[in-house]
């Protein structure tokens, strides 16, 4: 889907409704394939719209990067403190010897 769309292709992206209704829909998909997106308008109002599965996996992908630097920008802006898995080791009296003998079906979480 192309970042800014001139006014001409902003023209062409609306689809009367009615071009459905006279059998165009495959040739509205091979239209949406080519310009990734389309407007489908009924009684010269926005009803919905079509988006090529590039299009749609792209604004995906996008949502999921905004939601991870959002969680990012907050985790940074708590300045929250870590703290080494050793030093949680050492406070606890375990060591990696301790875990290692551990095998896994004699840990139960609850």
């Amino acid at each position: 889907m192309p970042a800014m769309l001139n006014a001409q292709a902003v023209l062409n992206s609306f689809v009367p409704v009615s071009r459905f209704n006279k059998g165009e829909t495959s040739q509205i998909i091979s239209e949406v394939k080519n310009d990734g997106i389309k407007f489908v308008v009924q009684n010269n109002a926005p009803e919905c719209v079509i988006l090529s599965l590039k299009s749609y996996q792209k604004i995906l992908e996008d949502l999921e990067d905004a939601e991870l630097a959002a969680i990012a920008f907050e985790r940074e802006a708590k300045k929250s403190r870590t703290i080494p898995f050793e030093k949680i080791l050492a406070e606890n009296g375990i060591s990696q010897s301790d875990l290692d003998a551990v095998s896994d079906s004699e840990i139960e979480i609850e």
